[in-house]
């Protein structure tokens, strides 16, 4: 880690930038689904809204160099209860077990990413088939002992690793966009699977993410 800081470093230096905080950090951008739509374009700053609850977006102050991509889907699971109970989760696959209206979800992997810093293209044509990840255990859709949960290693599974890194500034103009080649994605409401104990629960699926790994340097954005 000491040497890839370093080499940060001294990439900020020869733009005669600088700092003396640099860690290893996370991003996290996600757009609502809208059926119908083809092409999706990510806000990257804090300033830019809406911000959606459980994003992590760049400081206009700060640095982000992406070293590795996730991209999948955002949704909740929710428990009428009581107590009612509802959460939100990252997916990295279609829950096509869960019922045949998740392939309304599959189209977003026949589609790119595409990364721009001021108008300049960093990554151009990023399949994103490349980030489906279905683990060989998923959560049963009908009631079973023990109830099994979708099978993810977060520090790893999704992620595709970027080379060479991708910098993001906070001073500048950074666009993720994906684009798919029909329409034919849509948000997934109502799918269900029952807990060992009896307990009904539903999934909704309705936003895309991206989670972007690297190394955040502060206060990097304007010389300092």
């Amino acid at each position: 880690m000491a040497a890839k800081v370093n080499n940060i470093a001294r990439a900020l230096a020869r733009r005669g930038l600088k700092t003396n905080r640099i860690s290893q950090s996370t991003l996290i951008f996600q757009q609502p689904i809208v059926a119908g739509n083809s092409s999706y374009q990510f806000g990257v700053l804090q300033n830019q809204a809406p911000v959606l609850p459980g994003e992590i977006r760049l400081a206009l102050q700060d640095i982000f160099t992406v070293t590795t991509l996730a991209i999948g889907f955002s949704g909740t699971i929710n428990f009428a209860g009581p107590p009612a109970i509802s959460r939100r989760v990252y997916l990295l696959s279609p829950p096509a077990q869960l019922g045949a209206a998740a392939l309304n979800l599959f189209p977003l992997y026949e589609g790119t990413c595409k990364v721009t810093v001021n108008e300049v293209s960093y990554l151009l044509n990023w399949d994103l088939q490349r980030h489906l990840y279905a683990g060989s255990t998923q959560i049963n859709s009908v009631a079973a002992s023990p109830n099994t949960l979708n099978e993810v290693a977060g520090s790893k599974d999704g992620f595709f690793p970027v080379s060479p890194g991708i910098v993001l500034n906070g001073n500048a103009k950074n666009e993720f966009t994906i684009q798919m080649p029909n329409n034919q994605l849509a948000p997934v409401a109502g799918l269900a699977y029952t807990t060992a104990n009896g307990d009904v629960c539903r999934v909704d699926v309705d936003r895309i993410f991206i989670m972007a790994r690297g190394y955040l340097a502060q206060n990097a954005s304007t010389s300092n």
